[in-house]
């Protein structure tokens, strides 16, 4: 004898994130918002993204924007941190980046999406700064070497900011 028991599908839908807005987050209006699917992970030789670093507040993504085809660096927020701070350094970061866009030495900012975000927080997509030297390389060292860096005319474009930074600080 055969018995055969029904079994009900329970979907769950966890509820879409409303529309991301730069205004909402009181970010500076040059802050673009840029779709997700607008972007493609670059890939290492192991098919896994790239993370050009990682810290204790989330880890930063090289990404390309496939309408421009331009590389970004994606600052991706770890899911364990308070929404509040995150939008907090979010909009510090972003006043920041603008404050100082003048300056070459200073990436651009390029907007915001919800790109690898496990929160319904933003993520911060700036310019990629770099090359193929400085993406391959694993030691400050190595770029230095590399690029024939040597005394204070290396040091020079880092103290251009110093005194934009000093400023913005200060207004805290």
């Amino acid at each position: 004898m055969k018995f055969t028991i029904p079994i009900k599908k329970i979907i769950l839908h966890s509820p879409s994130p409303k529309p991301l807005n730069a205004s909402d987050y009181n970010l500076p209006s040059s802050c673009d918002v840029i779709a997700e699917c607008d972007f493609e992970d670059i890939c290492n030789s192991m098919q896994m993204p790239t993370i050009l670093g990682s810290g204790s507040f989330g880890e930063v993504r090289l990404m390309r924007q496939l309408s421009s085809r331009r590389l970004c660096a994606v600052k991706v927020h770890h899911k364990n941190r308070d929404e509040k701070s995150i939008i907090k350094d979010l909009q510090k970061e972003t006043s920041m980046l603008t404050s100082l866009s003048h300056l070459d030495c200073i990436p651009k900012l390029f907007g915001i999406s919800r790109i690898g975000s496990e929160t319904d927080v933003p993520v911060l997509v700036q310019e990629f700064v770099g090359d193929s030297v400085i993406f391959k390389s694993t030691t400050v060292a190595d770029v230095i070497d590399a690029k024939g860096l040597n005394g204070p005319s290396s040091f020079s474009e880092p103290f251009e900011f110093v005194a934009p930074l000093r400023t913005f600080i200060s207004q805290e």
